[in-house]
């Protein structure tokens, strides 16, 4: 079990060095799934949420 650990942990230092200098977006698609595919984050469930509307000042961002 450790050594899967290791290797996943390998593996999304390896992805985040592929695309540390990518746009913003195609980084946070990539955080995504890593989530997804590694911690076992359930998209359906609520887990991740996307884009999140918040209110900053009077104004929804």
């Amino acid at each position: 079990m450790e050594e899967d650990n290791k290797q996943i942990w390998n593996n999304i230092i390896n992805l985040f060095n592929e695309y540390k200098d990518a746009e913003e977006f195609k980084i946070q698609t990539l955080w995504e799934k890593i989530f997804i595919e590694y911690l076992n984050y359930k998209t359906l469930e609520g887990d991740i949420i996307s884009h999140k509307e918040m209110m900053i000042g009077s104004t929804k961002k």
